[in-house]
């Protein structure tokens, strides 16, 4: 009898070790973070073929990141900004050493929700408030360095960078968020998120409005003589309309001005 319950024993710690070890094994699965962008399928980053940073939404909201270019800098890997974009925010953007004067984040294929949003006149991507995606919608932030033309086409040339939505299901409901940085910027946002069923299918709808203005700071600066103008023997210009007066100064109150009203719409029905 002995012999029989010392065996029953050990069947149970080894049912136990087992059971154990199978459930760190899938907390282990679970805590890999899924990206999609560098082979257009799901897949764990580890085995990604490229070089994948994954920044949640949690991260975005944890560290107070107010656009894609600060998420880029801060949290990714091997990409930074560079120069200033149309809002005055941070612009171009370069990865593993290469940064290219100007380029207005063209060599980089901006997407959002796999769909490229990259202008297609020159191709300029935008990282900063112009991007016109409500952070509060996104569920994580894809950075995959490399080459992905093979993949994606133009503009993919240093990496690409896929944002994904959060679903209906973790935006659901009504939300709205005001926030400013005193007497320089304010920034409002709506956003709702709803699930139904369309013809017998699943659907969902998410919408996030959002409007940002910076109307500062504004700068008192000591008037310059700037003298005459070599070529017209005139006092050098320094407004677009006015007299010439050759002095250079004052009060500037619109530099720093910017405006981007924005929306997102996602509707997903199925598989479609």
């Amino acid at each position: 009898m002995r012999v029989a319950s010392f065996g029953c024993v050990l069947a149970t710690l080894t049912a136990f070790a087992g059971s154990a070890a199978a459930q760190e094994d899938l907390d282990t699965l679970l805590d890999q973070t899924v990206v999609t962008a560098a082979s257009k399928s799901a897949e764990v980053s580890a085995t990604a073929p490229g070089t994948s940073t994954v920044i949640t939404g949690q991260d975005l909201k944890r560290f107070g990141v107010h656009t894609l270019a600060e998420a880029v800098d801060f949290l990714s890997l091997g990409a930074a900004t560079s120069g200033r974009d149309v809002t005055g925010d941070k612009g171009g953007l370069g990865a593993r050493g290469v940064q290219l004067a100007g380029d207005e984040g063209n060599h980089f294929l901006l997407l959002v929700n796999g769909h490229s949003v990259n202008e297609p006149l020159a191709g300029s991507a935008r990282f900063d408030r112009a991007a016109g995606i409500p952070l509060e919608m996104v569920d994580r932030i894809e950075v995959v360095l490399g080459p992905g033309s093979v993949l994606y086409g133009s503009n993919a040339m240093l990496g690409v960078i896929n944002v994904v939505t959060k679903s209906a299901k973790d935006f659901a409901g009504t939300r709205l968020v005001l926030e400013s940085e005193l007497l320089t910027s304010a920034r409002g946002m709506a956003g709702a998120g709803h699930r139904f069923d369309l013809l017998g299918k699943p659907a969902e709808l998410t919408l996030g409005l959002e409007y940002y203005r910076r109307f500062g700071p504004k700068f008192d600066l000591d008037d310059q003589d700037l003298g005459i103008d070599p070529l017209s023997f005139l006092p050098t210009r320094t407004t677009a309309d006015g007299p010439a007066t050759g002095i250079w100064g004052g009060r500037i109150a619109d530099d720093s001005f910017a405006e981007a009203p924005s929306a997102l719409l996602n509707f997903r029905q199925g598989d479609f």
